[in-house]
């Protein structure tokens, strides 16, 4: 391994299965409800959030540092889990047995 002088953040090591859980969190709410509608309400929570966050972010402390972020990553990356159905909405094909 190559020492290139910079600590490794125990935050990282445990960011891909956070992401991953919210995204399935997104992805779940997507099939239970429309994904439209889901991806509109996700939007405008992230519309309403982004100035609370970007405040505590900009003037806090670390510990409101951290929690601004949380407040953004959460509505974030459930839209990132709704993008897949999303998709499938948008570019109905017909079945690859009908072709």
């Amino acid at each position: 391994m190559v020492n290139t002088g910079l600590r490794s953040c125990s935050s990282t090591r445990w960011s891909v299965p956070r992401r991953a859980a919210v995204q399935a969190l997104g992805g779940w709410l997507s099939d239970k409800t429309a994904a439209g509608k889901l991806m509109m309400a996700i939007t405008a929570a992230m519309m309403a959030l982004i100035y609370v966050s970007l405040r505590l972010m900009l003037y806090g402390s670390p510990q409101e540092f951290a929690a601004g972020q949380i407040m953004l990553a959460i509505p974030i990356g459930m839209a990132l889990g709704l993008q897949g159905a999303m998709v499938v909405e948008i570019f109905r094909c017909a079945p690859a047995s009908r072709r």
